[in-house]
């Protein structure tokens, strides 16, 4: 059954509120993380447990004065109602903590000088080296309506596994713009929205800027710069910190200095703010850019031909690939002229930059590559979608009764009502409210995947699909029976844990079948026995990892650091896409085809976890199910989400 507009704009309120927190978190404003709380609400943050007025305490002390910056990337967010008034959700989040060199622990913090001393737009002096202090976790809140607004009322943080990276030595020209820590930044100048509903006027124009975006990321990581021209207006301007000007302009500094100059890029989005007034919008976009460099001796592989980029087999020099990584926020406004909602002007806010060796990037066997030639699935698959007017904006364009214009759907949709029609005058609606109920349940059943591969639910990953579908896994291909015995056998007896973190996913809805085109970062945390036994091809220590995985799951992450060489040492990252194939049978939309398309592969070493945190657990035993006597009641899995 399609969801009421009301259900839509409860999700978007509180996705919005979540966003705002990780707002207020990076750009140290405690006024606007507390209100994303209700008064009193419990908060476990592992090294803080309590009321939520304690927690905020402790950011200025203990996380703003030691990081000379923070970026708490999210996605991944599973919304579970279990009434009108109550909600779960699960965001999985990788967050980052830079500090460099010049800081001391106890010692004033220089960071929080260069903040208020330079200027926002100030490079830093001599690029200097440091830490970036790297998390991944789930955030796991029950929400509550009170006041008509959502706020949480109790949170708790899983983490899954911790890392410690390098920063720096990459010096940027002062023409790239700092995101500031006062009201110095761009997101200062725009309303703050409330945790009320989203009227049905402003979910459509929301989504007809994610879909700008999305079109963006899609046109720049597929070498097509006609893509990227159809997510600007002709008259936008785009500031890209080596590059300020026109949209013509960008395009021709993009192409030799991005698409020409990488083998391959991914720009995967994160967690995103979009506020609307009227016929304008300013979204806020967090986003991480991988930029694998082609190296010179690299051949193209078979059927890859050199133009378009895509690395080959290595030489036998055996030198590393690298990935010159950047945290940045997008700071776009976007206008709806009559031709659907695209970017008037862009501000991109560079947070923090690495390089990284990341191995040989050759084909891995059974394993397909993201190619940018014109051949990948989303651009042959997708029988020429993204040239039509569907992907331009045009879709998000609704008839909304009368009715619905005002009234319990905020501010936000009042301002619609009064703003000026002649933009859009003579424009014919292309759809109705029902496209966006699509694909909102298109994207549950996305994220619910995630959730049954990582919690090991394998009923979870079985109901996301048709019981005819196929699956393209790089190394398996075939039916979903096989595959779910695939992801037992090679993924959860391989691994102490995985975290399969979406991000944007622009999906296009025609009748009763879709497209989704997915981007994730998909993390594989071995313990020490199980990168032993990884290494050695004797099929009985392979069955000693996954009996000590098996043991290790029902204590938790706890229990696993009692248990002989269970230390976590080493994280296999992959870089990729889910091209798929939606169908909706019997009203409910699952997979049908799904095609795996990776596009970088590494391996991290781990750092422990404080054992006095909550750590996310492959059982039952994780915070998530806590959670199912108070709020949802464990229906995650029931039809309401299918």
């Amino acid at each position: 059954m399609s969801d009421s507009w009301e259900r839509l704009g409860d999700e978007q309120a509180i996705r919005d509120v979540l966003a705002r927190y990780w707002r207020g978190i990076d750009r140290r404003d405690p006024e606007l993380v507390l209100g994303t709380y209700h008064p009193g609400a419990f908060d476990d943050h592992g090294y803080y447990k309590g009321p939520v007025e304690g927690f905020v305490a402790t950011l200025a002390p203990g996380v703003w004065s030691y990081f000379a910056n923070t970026q708490h990337f999210a996605g991944n967010i599973q919304l579970d109602f279990a009434s009108a008034d109550r909600a779960r959700a699960e965001s999985y989040a990788v967050a980052h903590h830079i500090r460099f060199d010049d800081e001391r622990p106890g010692a004033t913090s220089t960071a929080a000088a260069r903040a208020e001393q330079a200027p926002a737009n100030a490079s830093r002096a001599g690029a200097p080296t440091g830490q970036d202090l790297v998390f991944g976790l789930r955030y796991v809140d029950d929400f509550e309506r009170r006041g008509g607004e959502w706020r949480i009322a109790r949170r708790v943080c899983a983490w899954d596994w911790h890392r410690v990276d390098p920063v720096g030595g990459i010096p940027l020209p002062a023409s790239y713009f700092r995101g500031a820590h006062s009201k110095a930044d761009p997101v200062y100048a725009h309303p703050r929205p409330h945790g009320r509903r989203v009227g049905p006027r402003e979910l459509v124009a929301k989504q007809g800027c994610l879909d700008a975006l999305f079109r963006y990321t899609r046109g720049v990581d597929r070498c097509d710069l006609e893509l990227v021209r159809s997510a600007y207006h002709p008259d936008a301007f785009d500031d890209h910190g080596g590059y300020q000007g026109d949209v013509d302009g960008f395009l021709a500094w993009v192409e030799p200095t991005v698409m020409k100059t990488f083998g391959c890029t991914m720009h995967k989005l994160g967690n995103v703010l979009i506020t609307v007034d009227g016929h304008q919008a300013f979204a806020e976009t967090y986003a991480v850019a991988h930029h694998v460099a082609r190296r010179a001796d690299d051949a193209p592989t078979a059927g890859s031909p050199s133009s378009s980029g895509s690395p080959g087999t290595p030489s036998a020099s055996g030198e590393a690939a690298t990935d010159l990584v950047m945290g940045v926020r997008y700071l776009d406004r976007l206008e709806d002229r009559g031709d659907g909602w695209k970017i008037a002007h862009r501000q991109m806010s560079f947070e923090w930059e690495r390089t990284l060796e990341i191995g040989s990037q050759r084909e891995y066997p059974g394993f397909l590559r993201g190619r940018r030639d014109g051949s990948d699935p989303v651009v042959v698959a997708f029988g020429g979608m993204a040239r039509s007017g569907a992907l331009r904006g045009d879709a998000a364009r609704v008839a909304i009764p009368a009715s619905h214009s005002s009234g319990a759907s905020g501010a936000s949709d009042a301002s619609f009502a009064s703003s000026t029609t002649k933009a859009s005058e003579g424009v014919p609606p292309d759809t109705d409210l029902a496209a966006l109920s699509d694909r909102a349940a298109i994207y549950r059943q996305l994220v619910r995947y995630c959730r049954g591969v990582d919690r090991r639910d394998l009923e979870l990953v079985r109901s996301t699909y048709h019981p005819d579908a196929f699956d393209d896994h790089g190394t398996y291909k075939g039916d979903v029976e096989g595959f779910l015995a695939f992801v037992c056998d090679e993924v959860h007896a391989r691994f102490r844990t995985t975290v399969h973190k979406l991000g944007q996913s622009l999906i296009e809805v025609d009748g009763d079948v879709a497209r989704a085109e997915s981007y994730a970062i998909c993390h594989h945390v071995m313990t020490e026995g199980m990168a032993a036994a990884m290494a050695a091809p004797d099929p009985a220590a392979r069955g000693e990892a996954r009996s000590g995985a098996e043991a290790g799951a029902g204590a938790g992450a706890e229990g696993q650091a009692k248990t002989s060489g269970s230390r976590d040492v080493a994280d296999m990252v992959m870089g990729i896409r889910y091209v798929d194939r939606f169908e909706r049978r019997a009203g409910a939309w699952r997979i049908a085809r799904r095609e795996l398309r990776w596009e970088w592969v590494r391996t991290d070493r781990l750092e422990g976890l404080d054992p006095g945190w909550t750590l996310g657990r492959v059982d039952r035993g994780d915070p998530l199910f806590a959670f199912d006597a108070r709020s949802a009641g464990g229906r995650a899995r029931a039809g309401q989400n299918s």
